[in-house]
């Protein structure tokens, strides 16, 4: 699809690419994420070049980090910014990074990715820090656990690094990880953020369709089937200092006491699967993660109820198996 010798020298050029290889190709999860990842790097690396062109060389070793989807490599056809940079060295840098951050979040756009409602991209300074200020700021939202202290903790903690350096990443994540898998209040705090999960289906049985917005009438995939998945690998991955981002990988990484949560794993990768073949990208990105149920045939709703009620039966087990934590890797 694309070989490492394969330059570009506009944003456009990438952005053709990226329509041709949508057009002419068909996917599989995998695939389809390594694609996204293949045009993210190509826009990352002319970012870089247009900035040493204009400012000179890049003046510290950095991190370019994905969240969201894309750092847990669960991305749709279409799909949005969620990205951040840490780079080593003295805060004077910060408005080189700001900057290229800025270059990245255009030509993302250009590219075909919408930008971040929530601002969790590279020119907001939110997100693009010093290591040193990245712990400070890690710190303050684990010390001031605020709903949206912990959302924000969550986001980074699904980040990996696209380019650049990931000894810089690491070396945030292993030791906080560490820290929180032995902290039983803050495990409690994550797990209460995670606990509402939208409904989908009706006291008759039948799947639940939004009453307003832009998704009226059509089934909201991604609240009601993906995320218990994601919201309970992610509890596991903290009690057990995981540093993996992917649903599955988390999963994987479980030691043997939890090895009974993996069961979990085939449905979400069914899911995830099921979710791709249903996904038309005509309807733009506002709609990528919306289904309509009419289309679909009584086995194919009865399998998402069953989606729906493995991912609730998930996140019950793993907030329970939390709350009593001496009874770790006990059947709850």
């Amino acid at each position: 699809m694309m070989n490492d010798s394969q330059t570009f020298h506009t944003y456009g050029d990438i952005k053709d690419w990226r329509l041709d290889i949508f057009q002419k190709s068909s996917f599989t999860h995998e695939t389809l994420n390594d694609v996204h990842d293949n045009i993210m790097r190509a826009v990352v690396d002319l970012a870089v070049k247009q900035m040493e062109s204009e400012r000179g060389q890049i003046p510290a070793r950095f991190a370019f980090i994905v969240m969201g989807s894309s750092g847990r490599w669960e991305q749709s056809l279409l799909s949005d910014q969620d990205h951040g940079i840490i780079f080593d060295g003295h805060d004077k840098h910060r408005d080189y990074f700001l900057q290229l951050g800025e270059e990245i979040v255009k030509g993302l756009d250009i590219c075909g990715y919408e930008k971040c409602e929530g601002k969790v991209m590279a020119n907001n300074p939110n997100w693009t820090k010093s290591l040193k200020n990245w712990e400070e700021k890690l710190k303050e939202w684990l010390d001031h656990k605020s709903w949206e202290n912990l959302r924000h903790f969550s986001i980074f903690t699904d980040a990996r690094v696209l380019r650049g350096d990931r000894d810089l990443l690491n070396q945030l994540k292993q030791p906080i990880l560490n820290k929180i898998s032995s902290d039983q209040e803050t495990l409690m705090r994550l797990c209460d953020n995670v606990q509402y999960i939208k409904k989908g289906v009706g006291m008759f049985g039948q799947l639940l369709t939004e009453q307003k917005g832009p998704g009226k009438g059509l089934l909201d995939y991604k609240d009601t089937i993906l995320f218990p998945y994601v919201n309970s690998a992610r509890l596991l991955a903290y009690s057990e200092a995981i540093t993996e981002t992917s649903t599955s990988k988390r999963l994987d990484m479980l030691p043997r006491h939890l090895h009974e949560f993996r069961a979990y794993k085939d449905s979400f990768e069914k899911a995830i699967a099921f979710r791709l073949r249903l996904t038309n990208p005509d309807h733009g990105y506002e709609l990528i993660h919306y289904v309509a149920t009419d289309t679909l045939t009584k086995q194919e709703k009865e399998t998402l109820k069953t989606w729906m009620k493995d991912g609730q039966l998930f996140l019950k087990r793993v907030t329970a198996m939390l709350k009593n934590s001496k009874n770790r890797g006990i059947d709850v």
